[in-house]
């Protein structure tokens, strides 16, 4: 074999070993030359693709006054706790089926006389409780509806829309971080950052103090 073939054959074979190290190397890397553009738009569509959690997430941390179900109620029986002098055991009627149980610290605030047949304002979506032996499934708000409101109609605020959590997620507190800011104004209107407690026939309101807060 002549040394012109001799060097032909160790050219083509030189070029054929450091084209399979390129080979090689080009695909080990995770984006090689030649698909860095492919690599980069599926990266993009990867970064922006919506998560199915994230509408969820965010209802879930957002705090609004919208979560909350307060609804009008009307007391249907009421009497003093049998194991406990501050509290009373009512029925109301919240627009179901069936009255709710709730157990009440307002005996220092209502005589029982006030309490019966009194349209009062229930939080709905609180985590039933057991209070002294009885479990309570809601809660009843010192604020008083409307007359004329419809029984178990939802209390709205405007400019807070979107529809309450079946249930209040204790951990999280939402209750409690929208408790502070609910409060009377100077004409007995209960409101959340001065928007009023709404029903269908007008807002609600607290009986005596002005600017006091809502518990």
């Amino acid at each position: 074999m002549n040394n012109h073939r001799m060097n032909s054959i160790d050219g083509e074979e030189g070029m054929l070993s450091r084209r399979r190290i390129k080979w090689r190397w080009h695909n080990q890397l995770p984006c090689g030359v030649g698909v860095e553009e492919e690599c980069i738009g599926r990266d993009a569509k990867q970064h922006n693709k919506p998560s199915g959690s994230t509408k969820t997430k965010s209802a879930e941390t957002e705090i609004s006054v919208s979560r909350l179900d307060i609804r009008v109620g009307l007391i249907k029986k009421v009497q003093k706790h049998p194991d406990a002098d501050s509290l009373y055991v009512e029925e109301i009627d919240v627009g179901e089926e069936s009255p709710r149980t709730v157990v009440s610290g307002l005996v220092k605030y209502i005589p029982l006389e006030e309490m019966q047949n009194r349209k009062v304002c229930v939080l709905c979506n609180l985590k039933p409780a057991t209070m002294r032996g009885i479990k309570s499934q809601a809660m009843v708000e010192l604020v008083d509806p409307p007359s004329s409101a419809k029984v178990g109609e939802r209390v709205t605020f405007l400019g807070y829309s979107g529809e309450p959590n079946s249930v209040l997620n204790a951990k999280s507190k939402v209750w409690e971080k929208l408790q502070v800011d609910l409060q009377s104004n100077k004409e007995l209107v209960a409101c959340y950052k001065d928007v009023p407690f709404t029903t269908s026939t007008g807002v609600c309101k607290v009986s005596s103090i002005t600017n006091g807060a809502i518990r």
